[in-house]
């Protein structure tokens, strides 16, 4: 796999758990409309120099979950309400964004207050 990965629609057609994990070059990944047709849940993880989720995955609607983690906050971000990818995933009923370095803060944040 090189830096851009396109998915048709002839591929994956029976998968519904997907799980993208450590592809550190891959920096875009485009989604045929109509591939994936089962997709019911899509982990992303340790792609970092990924910019943004498929615009394809809007069209993806079995997709249910949807789990980011470990992903850079720039990426994230475009994910939130009102982020610029919010309209690519807002259909998916279940969104766990885990940020490391969030989660790391939050930690932190909950021993100063043990503490």
């Amino acid at each position: 796999m090189g830096r851009i990965w396109f998915v048709l629609k002839v591929d994956f057609l029976c998968f519904d758990l997907f799980h993208l994990s450590n592809l550190y070059y891959l920096e875009e990944w485009r989604v045929e409309q109509g591939a994936m047709p089962s997709l019911f849940c899509l982990e992303i993880e340790f792609c970092g120099s990924l910019k943004t989720i498929p615009d394809g995955l809007r069209f993806i609607t079995t997709l249910q979950e949807l789990k980011i983690k470990n992903m850079t906050k720039s990426f994230t971000d475009r994910l939130h309400e009102g982020g610029p990818d919010f309209d690519k995933v807002k259909h998916v009923k279940f969104h766990g964004l885990i940020c490391l370095h969030r989660f790391i803060k939050h930690i932190l944040q909950c021993l100063c207050v043990v503490m």
